[in-house]
């Protein structure tokens, strides 16, 4: 099943080791900051040069699905966290709770979304319209979740105009040149890849720079990494578990399962990742990332699994 360390696993583990260990001087942390802020933008400059404008308005006729996968992603996820959060919250003063509860209000991420729905033959015209719709709606419903279920210190407006700026523009500079150089991109997957990489890379990078310098490890314990792991992996088999019965209940055909248990459950890095950044203070960002680092692992592993699972099962 694994037959390589996966390249985006290797950069992430990279650089957090890096940052917690290179003692580099404020003038570079910050240079650095500035080279992931940049690399978030041309992650997103080459989504829109990628996607097709005419995928997501065709996908849109299909409003029962995603409905149903948006609820999921900003309602029942949501909601979800929130319990979580304020059950655990009088008897832990872990700040990695803080993270369980961002990565609840997270979008779907579209890479992830698409290769489960492809490996388990699912629809994958519209696991790419439902996961992108859900990516993209998160640049501003993540905000006003971030506002409703989360005290963020300073001014919220500001954090929105940042991701406009940093991720809504540079998708839309993308779709203006998409004429000239769409068909090369979608023909060359590996440079949006690896763009995501880096950037993703940069980010893990800058924040755990941030977070020695502030010594924010020295307050979370081997014992607090087990109890959100184990957070984590709870979410992560619960959406799995109402996402199948939504979509048996209402009766979907395979091939809309497959999206709706793929889009519904996994949660952006790619999105996720800046928009910490642009709202959040930077001595806060570590403990926030790290359940979403772990949850990006466990739906990497459990998403193979059930893909195969579900083919094996339809096809059997």
């Amino acid at each position: 099943m694994w037959q390589k360390l996966d390249p985006l696993l290797l950069a992430i583990i990279s650089a957090f080791i890096l940052g917690t260990t290179l003692p580099l001087t404020h003038s570079a942390h910050m240079l650095v900051s500035q080279l992931a802020y940049f690399g978030v933008s041309a992650v997103f400059f080459a989504y829109g040069l990628r996607i097709r404008l005419s995928e997501i308005w065709h996908s849109l006729q299909d409003w029962k699905l995603h409905s149903i996968i948006l609820a999921i992603t900003y309602l029942v996820f949501p909601a979800l966290g929130f319990t979580i959060y304020h059950l655990l919250q009088p008897f832990n003063t872990s700040p990695l709770l803080n993270g369980v509860l961002f990565l609840s209000l997270l979008p779907s991420t579209v890479q992830a979304s698409v290769s489960f729905t492809a490996l388990a033959h699912g629809d994958i015209a519209r696991a790419v319209c439902a996961a992108t719709i859900s990516n993209l709606g998160g640049i501003f419903l993540t905000p006003l979740l971030l506002t409703t279920f989360m005290n963020v210190d300073g001014d919220i407006k500001t954090g929105i105009y940042r991701i406009v700026l940093q991720i809504l523009c540079p998708f839309i500079v993308g779709q203006c040149f998409q004429y000239w150089v769409g068909d090369f991109m979608r023909a060359h997957l590996f440079i949006t890849k690896t763009t995501d990489t880096i950037a993703i890379a940069l980010i893990v990078f800058s924040v755990s720079l941030g977070a020695s310098r502030s010594g924010i490890w020295q307050q979370i314990s081997f014992s607090q990494i087990i109890v959100t792991i184990t957070l984590v992996l709870l979410l992560l088999l619960s959406i799995l578990g109402i996402s199948y019965t939504i979509s048996k209940v209402l009766r979907f055909p395979y091939g809309s399962k497959v999206p709706i248990l793929m889009c519904g459950s996994t949660k952006s890095l790619s999105t996720g990742l800046p928009i910490a950044l642009a709202i959040f203070p930077t001595s806060e960002l570590a403990p926030l990332i790290v359940p979403l680092l772990l949850y990006h692992q466990l739906q990497a592993f459990l998403g193979v699994v059930l893909a195969i699972r579900l083919k094996e099962k339809h096809f059997s």
